[in-house]
């Protein structure tokens, strides 16, 4: 009996001891707790990778949209080589894409993917893997208006063979080809206007005689004199051919202006500012050919394309620049649209600046050109410095510049060219015709407004 009542003693401490208990709870929570965990660290990895399938197919659908003419099967090709680049560690497997629907009119494209994420821990609950769906829309919009400014070098370099051809006849192709992307439709609205330039611009009219920006100089006497009257002299470091004084002309005839500008004078060349005061002057100069303003007409902007030709004359690439921002400036000499009109319409105003090669020439006055580099520019006034305070200038007044440069191998120039540019992937350079031609509709595509929906 003593041993029972001790026995039962030391039984009655038994409940006192809840150490035991509380450990075999904790074990019993660890699963739960350890599969709550890995499923907050699976569904983690599942949005990731579902943001990222997203991403991708907004990336693809953009690329396979951009293009308004293309075919259903072009869309589907597109879409895919994007989805496949941008795929390849999105953390998904099976990835499965239906062919990009387009809308009746083609103004919609929708892309829909599926995909299989694998989990980790979630295993333990027997999920071995969970579906993955996302959906994106693109809408094609309809542009606001383009206005565009083609800024062409028709110097005598642009007649070099290119291929089969000559640059400037590719240039005409590539240049009708960006024309139709930005006049036809869903482009509705869009105008286009050509500068063609070398050492100076040619307006090609007289109908700016009287305007108060423009000095028109008096008729010119055109003499003919025979070869005896010509001697060997050097003009600015070159070889050339002088008249003799007092030689006497066999004929003369008196010519008029016919619509050359020359060049303001120093300190207003990076500027369209004050047209009034220096004036524009008028010159007779070997000029170039085939000015056209701003039109809505796609037929008259293709048909003064296709009459481009080329000109016996050296590159000034500012005095290009100039006058497309003229072309697309509210304000004389050449008025366009208002920026805040145009913007109105959700508008934009593109100027193209298209050469085969650096600024050659540099003007010491309105009449005459230096050469260039071989000859030094008063300070600030060399062409390196005047066009980039033009591009400068013409991007803070609103207006985007895309530039393209053919065949040319001078890392100057081409870093030139995109500083100019509103952005490195909107500087161009063309080696061969194909390349040209694929320039100019990358500018027409990027010219388009696409708009993610879904």
């Amino acid at each position: 009996m003593r041993w029972l009542r001790h026995g039962w003693r030391h039984a009655r401490c038994f409940p006192a001891h809840e150490g035991g208990a509380i450990a075999v709870i904790v074990a019993l929570m660890m699963l739960p707790l350890a599969l709550a965990v890995g499923c907050g660290f699976d569904y983690a990895r599942l949005t990731l990778a579902r943001n990222a399938l997203q991403s991708a197919a907004d990336a693809a659908v953009l690329a396979a949209a951009a293009n308004p003419a293309a075919t259903a099967a072009s869309v589907a090709q597109t879409a895919q080589a994007f989805l496949a680049a941008n795929t390849g560690d999105v953390g998904l497997v099976s990835i499965n894409a239906a062919p990009p629907q387009l809308s009746a009119g083609g103004l919609t494209v929708t892309y829909d993917i599926t995909a299989t994420y694998q989990t980790s821990f979630m295993r333990l609950a027997n999920i071995n893997e969970v579906s993955v769906s996302v959906r994106s829309v693109v809408q094609r919009g309809r542009p606001g208006p383009v206005e565009m400014a083609l800024v062409l070098d028709v110097t005598n370099s642009m007649s070099t063979a290119f291929g089969s051809s000559t640059r400037i006849n590719v240039l005409k192709q590539a240049a009708s080809s960006l024309v139709a992307k930005v006049m036809d439709p869903p482009n509705e609205g869009g105008r286009v206007g050509i500068v063609p330039f070398t050492a100076f611009i040619n307006l090609a009219t007289t109908a700016f005689n009287g305007s108060p920006w423009l000095e028109v100089p008096p008729p010119r006497t055109n003499c003919t004199h025979p070869p005896s009257c010509f001697q060997p002299c050097v003009i600015d470091g070159a070889a050339s051919q002088c008249l003799i004084p007092g030689c006497q002309p066999t004929s003369c005839t008196t010519v008029n202006w016919s619509g050359c500008i020359g060049h303001r004078p120093q300190g207003w060349r990076e500027t369209i500012d004050s047209p009034t005061s220096p004036r524009y002057p008028g010159i007779y100069a070997v000029c170039s050919s085939g000015y056209a303003p701003l039109s809505s007409s796609k037929t008259t902007v293709l048909q003064r394309i296709n009459q481009l030709g080329v000109v016996a004359q050296r590159t000034y690439v500012p005095v290009g620049l100039l006058w497309g921002w003229n072309m697309l400036s509210p304000e004389e000499p050449l008025v366009a649209r208002s920026r805040a009109e145009l913007e109105d319409q959700g508008g934009r105003r593109v100027l193209v600046l298209i050469s085969d090669g650096a600024s050659t020439v540099f003007p010491n006055s309105a009449n005459a050109l230096t050469r260039w580099p071989e000859n030094t520019a008063p300070t600030g006034q060399d062409p390196v410095t005047i066009t980039r305070a033009l591009c400068t200038n013409i991007k803070a007044a609103g207006i985007s510049i895309y530039t393209v440069l053919i065949d040319v191998n001078d890392p100057d120039t081409e870093a030139l060219m995109r500083e100019c540019a509103n952005a490195p992937e909107m500087s161009f350079r063309a080696q061969d015709s194909a390349g040209l031609l694929e320039a100019f509709n990358q500018i027409g595509t990027r010219l388009q407004r696409l708009k993610i929906t879904q």
